[in-house]
């Protein structure tokens, strides 16, 4: 399983560091958990190479309005819950 968020290409980075593309191996992991601000439709479709399943949820910055807000979904014997945070107040 791979966790990421705030990735916020291209708006605030151009591309995702070089050292990490280079262990990001298609179908090496079988879920990809993103909790949001991937921005662009095209982040998306990188990350679908990477692995079968990928979960998102909506971040703040997100274009794509039909990402949900919250999901879960169930990897093994655990239930995850995926947000953004954007809507937690303190």
């Amino acid at each position: 399983v791979l966790v990421v968020g705030d990735l916020h290409i291209p708006h605030r980075a151009a591309d995702i560091p070089e050292k990490f593309k280079k262990i990001l191996i298609p179908d090496k992991m079988k879920h990809v958990i993103c909790t949001g601000n991937l921005c662009t439709k095209e982040q998306l479709e990188d990350l679908k190479v990477l692995a079968p399943k990928v979960h998102v949820a909506r971040g703040d910055f997100d274009e794509d309005s039909s990402l949900p807000e919250t999901k879960v979904v169930t990897i093994g014997s655990f239930r995850i819950g995926i947000c953004h945070g954007h809507q937690v107040v303190p």
